[in-house]
């Protein structure tokens, strides 16, 4: 597995575009654009250079928003949980080459099978995602092929294993406007021993300035009523990326968790720095106390 594990905060882009032509799906799409618009916002200082250098994929970082601190979401990369690809088992006596039929090819960086998880605990009604915004991808002339390995067995309508259904769903920004793909719209083409590769390959999508993964269905969501996925080897247009990191970087998972775990964090900070003023005061006094 392998990506980059982010967690920043988005309190005040998700109240914004909250329209839709289709009434059915109206607030599911317009949290999408939420998230779209502020994921293309971050991401176009780091972007920038990408016409020079090739858009492609080169880094898939975890997010979460959670507006109203609920702590009910989790999206981070964690080592251990992804699809093996030249890993290696042991029983004890004898070690032993192991691969995952569904993922024979892999992001070649990851030395930690790093899978991304991606959790939402509850009702789907929540107002609360996980996510993953996909660097390097702006300036993409020419979208033709979007997937990623999911841990699930058999077919991605089994209802055991990661949730598939509209979640998780890619979500493309272009020049012309904004597309989703789902989960249950992608294709199997490959299946292993607990996995699934799933890709999109219809393409007609062209002029691209952001995509995301989007994770909000909740524990209430069929078919498996599970509310998270494992994911690994993000796929775009045939770059794959499964680790926290970029490119020439071996990822850290751990810095990448606590750089992800950020559910109005600075309100934390700020409550941790009164509680230590305090204590200080409580110290002064102590001391004064002592001395009289």
């Amino acid at each position: 597995g392998r990506g980059h594990g982010e967690g920043d905060d988005e309190d005040k882009d998700s109240d914004k575009a909250r329209h839709d032509d289709d009434t059915k799906d109206r607030p599911e799409k317009a949290a999408d654009a939420d998230r779209v618009r502020a994921l293309t916002a971050r991401s176009n200082d780091d972007d920038k250079d990408d016409h020079e250098k090739g858009a492609k994929l080169r880094q898939v970082k975890a997010r979460v928003s959670d507006p109203d601190r609920t702590f009910l979401v989790q999206a981070s990369w964690r080592a251990g949980i992804g699809c093996p690809t030249g890993a290696k088992t042991f029983n004890g006596t004898t070690t032993s080459p192991f691969t995952d039929l569904a993922c024979q090819t892999g992001d070649s960086k990851d030395q930690r099978n790093q899978g991304l998880l991606l959790a939402k605990t509850g009702p789907g009604s929540t107002d609360a995602s996980a996510s993953a915004e996909l660097r390097g991808v702006k300036g993409i002339k020419s979208l033709t092929e979007l997937g990623y390995d999911i841990r699930k067995p058999l077919a991605a309508s089994d209802a055991r294993g990661s949730h598939c259904a509209t979640s998780p769903r890619f979500v493309i920004t272009t020049k012309t406007g904004m597309q989703t793909v789902s989960c249950n719209a992608l294709t199997v083409t490959a299946t292993g021993a607990g996995w699934l590769r799933l890709r999109w390959t219809i393409g007609g999508i062209s002029d691209v300035l952001a995509i995301s993964i989007v994770f909000n269905d909740g524990q209430d969501a069929a078919p498996d009523n599970f509310g998270a996925a494992v994911l690994d080897n993000i796929d775009v247009n045939g770059t794959l990326v499964g680790r926290s990191g970029g490119d020439g970087d071996e990822g850290d998972g751990d810095k990448d968790k606590k750089d992800g775990d950020k559910h109005g964090d600075d309100k934390d900070k700020a409550k941790e720095s009164g509680d230590k003023e305090h204590e200080r005061k409580d110290d002064g006094d102590k001391d004064k106390e002592d001395d009289d």
